[in-house]
């Protein structure tokens, strides 16, 4: 389902896309598999940043960050941390967007996962950029 779910997406079509994700999440509680909600809730809350529908996209992600610390997945818990972070900074909240961000790059250097935390270290510099806070960014 999350592969129709994407191909919808990609062709703007996002009633449809939520429609996929949510059948897929339908399942997935269905047969207990917890990683697989927190993912399908991740890309449910993708769809609803398309949208522009910033708060529904916040709650999905929380969902699933809950999720994943739940079950100790810090990988995607980092991940999820950047995700909520990026969707506050295009609502234009760009100092929860750093506290996301910050929370986020804890999380990925006590794993030690140096890929992503260049990915966040972006998010990072584009909130201070959108601030104007350019002493920050040196």
């Amino acid at each position: 389902m999350g592969n129709i779910a994407a191909i919808y997406s990609s062709l703007g079509d996002y009633q449809k896309a939520l429609d996929a994700h949510n059948m897929a999440l339908d399942i997935q509680k269905a047969v207990k598999d917890r990683p697989g909600e927190a993912v399908s809730l991740n890309d449910i809350a993708q769809v609803y940043s398309s949208l522009g529908d910033y708060q529904q996209s916040i709650d999905s992600h929380n969902l699933a960050l809950a999720i994943f610390r739940s079950i100790g997945n810090r990988v995607q818990e980092g991940q999820t941390l950047d995700n909520i972070g990026s969707v506050y900074r295009l609502s234009g909240n760009y100092r929860k967007a750093l506290d996301y961000y910050n929370q986020a790059l804890a999380v990925r250097r006590a794993s030690g996962d140096r890929f992503r935390e260049i990915a966040t270290l972006t998010g990072v510099i584009r909130a201070y950029e959108s601030l104007k806070n350019y002493p920050k960014l040196l």
